[in-house]
Formats: C-alpha cells, structure tokens, sequence
C-alpha cells in the first residue's frame, strides 16, 4: 500500500521475468497503491501509464523503460 514507484518496479520485475529501466528523477516521486492477480504486463503497465500520464512507457520484449 501507497509504495514507492521503486519498489513496485521490482515486484513487477521478478513477477514477470524483465528488466526495468527508470530514470532516476522517478524512483521516488511517485507511490502506488495496486492489487494484481492475474494482469498481464502490458495491463499493468497502462494502468500505470493511465494514473499518471506524464511518463512515458516504452516496451520490448526484453525490457521496460520509463521516463518523464
């Protein structure tokens, strides 16, 4: 509950097997509260990209990177 944007990068991480890239000015500016279950990645990350839309999300198949 309301945890870091660091922190919930690596549970995502670990639950789906690939590697975040962050810009460092986000890692602690923004905190989520989220309960998945059964979401796939590219759910969760527009639910990310959707509660705060001034980052921005690029995907491939081996990495996430988000910036500002």
């Amino acid at each position: 509950d309301n945890e870091p944007f660091t922190n919930v990068v690596k549970t995502l991480e670990r639950w789906y097997d690939i590697d975040f890239e962050v810009d460092s000015d986000l890692k602690h500016k923004y905190n989520y509260t989220i309960t998945i279950t059964e979401e796939s990645l590219e759910d969760v990350l527009a639910l990310i990209k959707k509660t705060t839309p001034k980052i921005t999300i690029k995907y491939s198949k081996d990495k996430v990177i988000i910036s500002e």
